[in-house]
């Protein structure tokens, strides 16, 4: 990875994910460094392989957040409190 820009590592930590074929596929911010292309892409993705995997995402993106099934919204006070 030492010569490669936060978003190609994003893109490889992703693709290197997606191609294990896990049942369960866990996504912390997976368009944080990537450009709109990319994020058109990945949601594209994500839909494809959520009709055979559980696919947790964790964002801030309202792009990935409204194609989801279920939502769980935290509050900076409720992140105090834990």
């Amino acid at each position: 990875y030492g010569y490669l820009s936060g978003g190609q590592r994003q893109r490889l930590s992703i693709a290197r994910a997606l191609i294990r074929g896990s049942n369960l596929i866990i996504l912390d911010e997976p368009t944080s460094a990537t450009d709109g292309n990319f994020n058109k892409e990945l949601i594209s993705i994500i839909k494809e392989i959520s009709s055979n995997a559980i696919v947790i995402i964790i964002t801030h993106s309202q792009d990935l957040a409204v194609m989801c099934d279920e939502q769980l919204t935290m509050t900076e006070k409720e992140l105090e409190q834990t």
